[in-house]
């Protein structure tokens, strides 16, 4: 039988091997490729607004990005109404190795809902709840930006826009 400490010997090694052949190989692709998250073009590359969608982008080491939106939508159906969402903030700081801590705070909603025939016009308001994540961006090539991501949402906000427990999503992404 192999003794516990030369199995854990030789995974290190190997580990070490895999890590040391991993950043010869990606600063030989970043000499090769420009890395589509940095240089003169980098901050558009990081931003999210004014889409909903999330930038496969760290934010730089020692660096963060704090951005704000509002949100009016137009309610469909019986009575119609609107609803109202802001600040819609979103913190990113950048950290060591491709990575970032996200920040989501709540959002203050507040939803009026046209009168129904018979029935006096309704209005909803409240807090959403608070979200943390951590980002890695993974790498690129010529065709290619991918990015993991995992999303905390924590018990908090108001009974009507709020998070009762806590909410989990991890996500990939990439593009083209």
């Amino acid at each position: 039988m192999i003794p516990i400490r030369h199995t854990v010997r030789a995974s290190l090694t190997l580990l070490g091997l895999l890590a040391a052949w991993g950043q010869a190989y990606a600063e030989e692709q970043e000499t090769a490729i420009p890395n589509p998250c940095s240089g003169p073009s980098a901050l558009l590359a990081i931003l999210d607004r004014p889409t909903v969608s999330d930038s496969a982008c760290a934010v730089s080491q020692g660096r963060f990005v704090f951005e704000m939106g509002f949100q009016r939508a137009n309610l469909r159906g019986l009575g119609g109404g609107t609803a109202d969402n802001y600040p819609q903030a979103e913190v990113r700081i950048g950290l060591p190795g491709r990575n970032e801590f996200v920040l989501l705070p709540p959002n203050y909603n507040r939803q009026r809902m046209g009168a129904i025939p018979g029935s006096p016009a309704q209005e909803i308001t409240g807090l959403s709840a608070v979200t943390l994540g951590l980002k890695h961006e993974v790498g690129y090539t010529r065709y290619w930006l991918g990015a993991v991501e995992a999303l905390f949402t924590l018990p908090s906000g108001g009974s009507a826009f709020g998070s009762r427990g806590l909410g989990i999503l991890l996500l990939r992404s990439g593009s083209l």
